[in-house]
C-alpha cells in the first residue's frame, strides 16, 4: 500500500450460475471495507429475482447505493478517505453486466478489436450535476480537473466531505458473451 492507496479484489458466487469479480481502489481506510460491502450488497440479493435481467440491473445498481450509505456511516471510524469501484457479474457464461464508479475500465476484446464496457466519471463530464449541487470542478493549467479542486472522479464512495457533489450511482452495460471474446492478457 503506497500513499494510503489500497486495492481489493474479490471473487464470489451469487447463486448458481451467476459469478461475479469486485474491484476497488481506496485511499485512506474506505479501500479496505468497499469491496467487502459490494459483495455483501450483491450475497443479500433475492434470488427469485435473477431471473430478469433488468432486475439484476437494478440489484447492481442498489448494492452500489448500499455500500456508498455503509461507507459513510462508518466514516467516523474510517476517517475521510473514498474509493472508486468495478463490479462484473458473469451470468450462465452468456451476459456480462459491468458497473463502475470512478476510473476503473473493463475492456472486451472481440476479433482483436477492443470495447469499453465501462466509463470514467470524470469531473469535467459531470460538471453541470456538480455545479447543481454546489460544487466546483477546478481546472488548473497543467493537472487534471478535481471536484471542489481535491478529486480527480465525480463518482466514488465515501469522501464525505464531499458528498453532496458526487454521486455512487454506477455506469451499468450488460454485454452479450460468447466464446470468441478474449482478455485483453492473452
Amino acid at each position: 500500500m503506497a500513499f494510503g492507496i489500497s486495492h481489493g479484489l474479490v471473487a464470489f458466487g451469487i447463486t448458481e450460475g451467476f459469478k461475479a469479480l469486485g474491484i476497488t481502489e481506496g485511499h485512506k481506510a474506505v479501500g479496505k471495507v468497499s469491496d467487502k460491502q459490494i459483495t455483501d450488497g450483491l450475497g443479500a440479493v433475492d434470488k427469485p429475482l435473477l431471473d430478469f435481467w433488468k432486475e439484476l440491473v437494478d440489484v447492481v445498481k442498489r448494492a452500489y447505493s448500499k455500500t456508498y450509505s455503509n461507507i459513510l456511516e462508518m466514516s467516523s471510524e474510517l476517517g475521510r478517505g473514498g474509493s472508486t469501484a468495478v463490479t462484473t457479474i458473469l451470468v450462465n457464461c452468456q451476459k456480462l453486466i459491468v458497473a463502475n464508479i470512478g476510473d476503473y475500465r473493463v475492456v472486451l476484446c472481440k476479433k482483436g478489436v477492443a470495447k469499453e464496457l465501462s466509463v470514467d466519471h470524470e469531473p469535467n463530464t459531470e460538471y453541470e450535476d456538480i455545479k447543481n449541487s454546489g460544487g466546483f470542478v477546478s481546472n488548473f493549467l497543467g493537472d487534471v480537473p478535481q471536484v471542489d479542486g481535491r478529486l480527480t472522479v465525480s463518482r466514488a464512495f465515501g469522501d464525505k466531505s464531499l458528498k453532496k457533489h458526487l454521486s455512487s450511482k454506477p455506469f451499468v452495460t450488460v454485454e452479450n458473451i460468447n466464446v470468441i471474446y478474449k482478455s485483453l492478457n492473452k
